[in-house]
């Protein structure tokens, strides 16, 4: 595999080689199909490119896609972005041979008091049909609450009763 750094100085330069890696960062706005196309057929919306259990695009084989470029039901989040960086890389240079799996991605509003979440919700769970049970805890008496004056804390967990 040859390696080419290319860095035009003017509008309208170019270069040719072998085989093209377009690594970028972009904000979630950016992401549609006016501004990742025209890829020659590739297909996507405004969630990105629509892509295999592979990353790669479902409509244009030399295509791979990954973070806010992907369209893969996941947040639009830094880590799922580098977990699907990782599986684009291996694939590039070994064949398709990682997938990506729908996992848990924690998310957090920066709030008072502090909110976070991991895994699904109840809605989620119900409209999979899953059988559950709620365990939830006012931890306002628990030190870690107290040691920073905060009279409001709690936690709720979904325990699956097929496990």
């Amino acid at each position: 595999m040859e390696v080419l750094w290319f860095a035009p100085r003017q509008l309208g330069a170019s270069a040719s080689s072998r085989q093209t890696w377009w690594c970028t960062a972009r904000a979630e706005s950016q992401i549609s199909t006016t501004s990742i196309l025209p890829l020659p057929g590739v297909q996507a919306d405004k969630r990105g490119v629509k892509v295999s259990e592979f990353l790669q695009s479902v409509s244009n084989p030399a295509v791979y896609a990954a973070g806010d470029a992907a369209n893969i039901g996941m947040p639009k989040l830094t880590p799922v972005a580098a977990y699907g960086g990782g599986i684009v890389a291996a694939n590039l240079l070994k064949g398709n041979h990682r997938k990506v799996e729908n996992v848990p991605v924690p998310t957090v509003a920066f709030t008072v008091p502090p909110l976070a979440a991991v895994g699904m919700n109840e809605d989620s769970a119900t409209k999979q049909g899953l059988r559950f049970r709620v365990h939830q805890e006012d931890t306002a008496n628990w030190y870690s609450s107290k040691r920073v004056a905060e009279d409001c804390s709690g936690f709720k967990v979904l325990i699956d009763e097929g496990n």
